[in-house]
């Protein structure tokens, strides 16, 4: 399993152009192989700091996503028009469990 971590700011008064851009780039990565999920929350650290975790099946399916014309289109308007700044980080999962209360 590959996560991508995206670190980022938004420009002050972009936060709707963003928020636009956004939402059919979350529609369409739903239908890419290989996509398992995304979440985005604030930084508990960094004020004005959003960080977006997504998880794919391969590094395959992550570089499908990357080059897809759409989400490319967005990048670009992203680091034109709505970004202050943003670090992206790839990573391999080499150990992955979970526990639930309730189970042995």
């Amino acid at each position: 399993m590959i996560v991508c971590i995206i670190d980022y700011r938004v420009r002050a008064g972009r936060e709707a152009q963003h928020l636009a851009e956004l939402a059919p780039l979350l529609e369409k990565v739903k239908s890419v192989s290989g996509f398992i999920s995304k979440t985005s929350f604030e930084s508990p650290a960094r004020d004005g700091g959003w960080f977006t975790v997504s998880y794919w099946e391969s590094r395959e399916a992550l570089q499908a996503w990357t080059a897809d014309p759409d989400h490319r289109r967005a990048m670009a308007i992203g680091k034109r028009d709505i970004f202050a700044e943003f670090r992206i980080m790839i990573a391999e999962v080499e150990r992955d469990y979970s526990w639930r209360l309730g189970e042995s």
